[in-house]
């Protein structure tokens, strides 16, 4: 071998060498998987260490979930008729107590939002606990009309004709028989010359930022009950990181609304995700319940 080839020999070895050097020694880059819960938990190639899994739920709300949060959000969803027929055994005396005893706390200074004031029942009844400021929100005219004849007159009460979602939109619906409007029933917009009503949907989080400025004059209490909305208004609520102003929250979830997708991976991932800045203070399964912050 002449001197010639003995040099690009040495240089073939130092570069093979380097080579398998830089794989094995250099830091590798991050891969970021992006699984749904189920296929995550389903897995065997969840890693802690040099693969980081976003884990996403059964329905995106854009929060990452963390891995036991996905494990018991699935576990729910699975044994869901187990929840249902609780719900058929709830004590419905006890619960509609429950709904106003668990709220001593209530001052004349405290500040209640109420999501879906209806007619006024629950929004008379917190008046007269402890006269607090209560801000009403009712996208329903005629149920608006009611609102404003019986507190117009009390300076400590605020009203709105417009419900809140995820975005600015203006909706046609008929007007239910019954006790209660929902925009997610199958009868939501008429198809049969019915009389319908223009209802008015505010950006939640808007709202709460800036008309209310919940991030320097935290809400005592959201009380929601608007028929449907509850799923979309908690997750955007979580998802903004919005919770954490709202020292108590109190709602009622409403069950086979054909305009509801998803409904029992949403009741699940909820209940998992107002876990992390609220405990439970009382819970009716799949109704009536009410959190506050840790």
């Amino acid at each position: 071998m002449t001197g010639r080839q003995k040099i690009g020999a040495i240089i073939t070895l130092a570069i093979g060498i380097g080579i398998i050097l830089g794989y094995f020694v250099l830091p590798q880059p991050l891969t970021f998987n992006l699984l749904p819960a189920n296929d995550l938990l389903n897995s065997k190639n969840y890693r802690g260490t040099t693969t980081n899994i976003v884990i996403r739920g059964c329905y995106d709300i854009g929060v990452e979930f963390t891995k036991d949060e996905a494990s018991e959000s699935k576990r729910c969803a699975d044994n869901f008729a187990q929840i249902r027929e609780e719900q058929r055994r709830v004590n419905y005396g006890k619960m509609e107590s429950d709904r106003w005893t668990k709220h001593s706390y209530l001052r004349a200074e405290s500040r209640i939002v109420d999501v879906g004031g209806f007619k006024g029942v629950d929004a008379e009844k917190f008046i007269h606990m402890a006269n607090s400021f209560y801000i009403v929100l009712e996208p329903v005219p005629e149920y608006y009309k009611i609102l404003e004849k019986q507190f117009s007159k009390n300076p400590k009460v605020t009203l709105y004709k417009f419900g809140l979602g995820k975005e600015n939109k203006t909706l046609q619906f008929d007007v239910l028989s019954g006790d209660a409007t929902s925009l997610f029933s199958s009868k939501r917009i008429s198809s049969k010359g019915g009389e319908t009503q223009t209802l008015n949907i505010r950006q939640a989080k808007e709202f709460f930022t800036s008309s209310l400025n919940v991030q320097e004059k935290p809400i005592d209490l959201l009380t929601i009950n608007c028929e449907g909305c509850e799923y979309e208004l908690l997750e955007l609520v979580i998802a903004e990181e919005l919770a954490q102003y709202f020292k108590h929250i109190q709602f009622q979830f409403h069950v086979d609304l054909p305009g509801i997708v998803q409904q029992e991976c949403r009741y699940c991932q909820i209940m998992n995700l107002l876990n992390r800045t609220h405990s439970p203070m009382f819970q009716f399964s799949y109704t009536w319940q009410a959190w506050q912050l840790k």
